[in-house]
C-alpha cells in the first residue's frame, strides 16, 4: 500500500469542479477534471491509496475495480511530475 501527499511546490485554486494548479518556479501548469481535484483536495494530508478508492467510489459513480487502476495510473503519472510525494505505508 501506498500513503500520497501533495508536494508543497505547487499552488492551485479552484475553478468550479476542476482545479488549476502551478509551479511558479518551473514554470508548469496543470488542469485537473473533478476527480483528480478531489485527490488533490484529499491528499492535503497524506492518505492511503485503499482511503483515496474509497472517498472516491463514495463520490463518484464508480465500481472499485476501475477506481483503483485509475488512482494508481493517475498517481504515478503526478508523482513523475514531481506533484505528490509517495511512501510506502
Amino acid at each position: 500500500m501506498r500513503v500520497i501527499g501533495q508536494s508543497r511546490d505547487w499552488i492551485s485554486s479552484d475553478l468550479g469542479d476542476q482545479l488549476m494548479m502551478m509551479n511558479i518556479d518551473r514554470g508548469i501548469y496543470i488542469g485537473l477534471n473533478p476527480m483528480g481535484a478531489q485527490i488533490w483536495r484529499l491528499i492535503e494530508t497524506p492518505h492511503a491509496t485503499d482511503d483515496i478508492c474509497a472517498e472516491l467510489i463514495d463520490r463518484f459513480e464508480v465500481d472499485p475495480a476501475t477506481c483503483r487502476a485509475e488512482v494508481d495510473a493517475f498517481i504515478d503519472k503526478m508523482a513523475a511530475r514531481g506533484l505528490v510525494l509517495v511512501t510506502a505505508a
